[in-house]
């Protein structure tokens, strides 16, 4: 029996470590397409102010690069519990109540999540079906959507993750 127990929390430690790891790496892709947002949005401006010539296609990066931005930091807010708080709600409840909300928040978060990835899927597969491009730059949107649509169904694991994630309590002998 423990050995069983160990097993299962080495299980849950190895499972946590590679969605923790996992969701560290989008999060770095997410912060560096921030930084080529802010520079596009810099040469943008500067082009327009000191040449007249605004970069070709800005607006075309910055709509999409925002919700790329935001889908690929999603996961590691989610492994970072800072995707919903309720600390207030629940420390000045009971543990029981509190353990309940916070079940409740979980389950209604994670279904939200399933629903928008799938959504997001279906909604790359109509962009690549229709031949959608960018405005500008014209260019096929559907990458753009499918990028997003993989990092959804990430913080869709990682939100599974949390479940199972080793105790940071320390485990009681028996």
């Amino acid at each position: 029996m423990k050995q069983t127990t160990n097993r299962r929390r080495a299980g849950s430690r190895r499972l946590w470590a590679l969605a923790t790891g996992v969701s560290r790496a989008l999060a770095l892709c997410s912060g560096l397409v921030l930084l080529a947002l802010a520079a596009a949005t810099a040469i943008d401006v500067f082009g327009r102010q000191f040449f007249g010539a605004p970069l070709r296609g800005a607006i075309d990066i910055v709509g999409y690069g925002v919700g790329l931005a935001i889908a690929l930091a999603l996961p590691y807010s989610i492994s970072m519990d800072a995707h919903t708080t309720l600390n207030p709600a629940t420390k000045a409840r009971s543990d029981a109540l509190g353990r309940s909300v916070s079940l409740v928040v979980f389950v209604c978060s994670l279904a939200f999540l399933v629903v928008l990835t799938h959504v997001t899927g279906l909604y790359m597969l109509e962009r690549r079906a229709s031949g959608d491009e960018m405005w500008i730059l014209r260019l096929p949107v559907w990458p753009v959507w499918a990028v997003i649509a993989a990092s959804l169904a990430v913080a869709v694991c990682v939100h599974i993750a949390r479940a199972f994630r080793p105790s940071s309590k320390p485990v009681e002998k028996t």
